[in-house]
């Protein structure tokens, strides 16, 4: 959704026929119900989770002293490694 499929739904929406739409809607379905899904799990986390910051922070908590704890360092310095290209991003 970052990568600007909000815009593509959009214009989808405007030129699409009855299949298309049913994908669409089917789409937004599960993106709503996985939203939820994430909020309720994290639902004594009063943050907004479209707040990068605020999720990398919950996830550095998550993994704290943990085995996942070099994996996600790991991820991290990986994402670093992405030159700033708009097209290689």
């Amino acid at each position: 959704m970052r990568a600007g499929l909000y815009g593509a739904i959009d214009e989808l929406k405007k030129q699409a026929n009855e299949e298309l739409t049913c994908q669409i809607d089917v789409f937004i379905k599960h993106k709503d119900e996985d939203y939820e899904e994430l909020t309720e799990k994290f639902e004594f986390i009063h943050n907004d989770f479209d707040d990068a910051t605020q999720c990398l922070e919950i996830i550095q908590k998550l993994v704290a002293d943990s085995p996942a704890e070099s994996l996600f360092l790991a991820i991290l310095q990986h994402l670093i490694c992405i030159r700033d290209d708009y097209f290689i991003r």
